[in-house]
């Protein structure tokens, strides 16, 4: 997972849990690559 093109390192391996602040008219760009394994997962 990215974040204006930035790597997302999980605070716990597996979980991309992210907290972000934004401002007025400021925006966030995120880029997921995921592949389904077993049965449907939410993202």
């Amino acid at each position: 997972m990215e974040q204006n093109n930035k790597r997302l390192i999980p605070t716990i391996p597996g979980n991309y849990d992210s907290n972000f602040n934004l401002s007025l008219g400021e925006t966030v760009n995120f880029k997921v690559n995921y592949q389904a394994q077993d049965r449907p997962h939410w993202l």
